[in-house]
């Protein structure tokens, strides 16, 4: 079934759940807030893209922090949103009403992970743009992003194969 089933569904609010938003949550306010504090201390030319190997192959406005984190917040916000409305998702199978509450919890257990994963990434992209380097971090974001996202895909064709 796509978007829009109607079934029951109680999105997972379990405690490790609720810790993991409030953590991308805080997170994302920390990361946005100092981003936005020091960029008048920004130079003229910012990295804005980076090799597989972390080091800076592109420059531009320093305007793009802002822009970065909009996209930051934006994302977030938007993930969270997914994840407390499972039901509204296209599902890779039929959901029928003695699956859908096994389907619902798995995929928002895999948006918030993802959640995590894409805050820390956007954290640290800005803090290479900063000049720090993170480029370990920001590897190991995209990794979390994949596993969660795969987890998450493996979870949810096993509900449906019981």
């Amino acid at each position: 079934m796509s978007a829009g089933a109607s079934h029951d569904h109680q999105p997972g609010t379990g405690p490790h759940l609720r810790g993991a938003r409030i953590t991308t949550y805080v997170l994302t306010g920390i990361g946005a807030i100092a981003a936005l504090a020091f960029y008048p201390l920004l130079p003229d030319a910012i990295p804005i893209h980076w090799d597989a190997t972390g080091t800076a192959d592109s420059w531009g406005s320093p305007v793009m922090i802002v822009v970065l984190v909009a996209l930051w917040v934006g994302i977030v916000i938007g993930v969270d949103a997914l994840s407390r409305r499972p039901h509204i998702l296209n599902y890779p199978m039929e959901v029928t009403k003695e699956a859908a509450p096994r389907l619902y919890a798995s995929a928002t257990r895999m948006l918030v992970w993802m959640n995590v994963g894409l805050t820390v990434l956007f954290g640290s992209l800005v803090l290479q743009s900063y000049g720090i380097s993170a480029a370990v971090l920001t590897g190991a974001a995209a990794l979390a992003i994949l596993v969660a996202l795969a987890v998450g895909l493996v979870r949810m064709l096993r509900v449906h194969t019981r």
